[in-house]
């Protein structure tokens, strides 16, 4: 019962992990991508205005693109609103999506200062 329960543990701290450092992995360079903070939205995203007033209130100057824009595609965006900020070169150094962009907003200026002083 207790190895059971060990193995169950590790199993689950595992796949925590491995989330985890998926969703902060370096992006490749993407053509077009604009160095700064891009968001991407649709017109029926319901957050998408509260991610855009927090980044705005945050004073993160964003550059909004539609999610069906093919730059979406390249950067394999699946769900809106999905923000990710990219250095002078088209490196994505910082991506969120979802509530993240709004909960991050904290963590996406730090990124884009970082870009800044770069």
């Amino acid at each position: 019962m207790i190895g059971r329960s060990v193995i169950l543990v590790a199993v689950l701290l595992t796949v925590w992990l491995l989330v985890g450092m998926w969703e902060r992995r370096r992006g490749t360079p993407v053509q077009g991508v604009a160095p700064g903070v891009t968001m991407f939205t649709t017109d029926d995203c319901r957050i998408c205005p509260l991610a855009i007033e927090s980044l705005t209130n945050a004073g993160v100057p964003v550059q909004i693109v539609s999610a069906n824009d093919p730059l979406a595609d390249a950067l394999s965006v699946r769900s809106v609103p999905t923000v990710v900020v990219a250095d002078t070169t088209g490196q994505v150094t910082l991506r969120r999506t979802g509530r993240s962009v709004i909960t991050d907003v904290r963590s996406i200026a730090a990124a884009l200062a970082a870009i800044a002083t770069a």
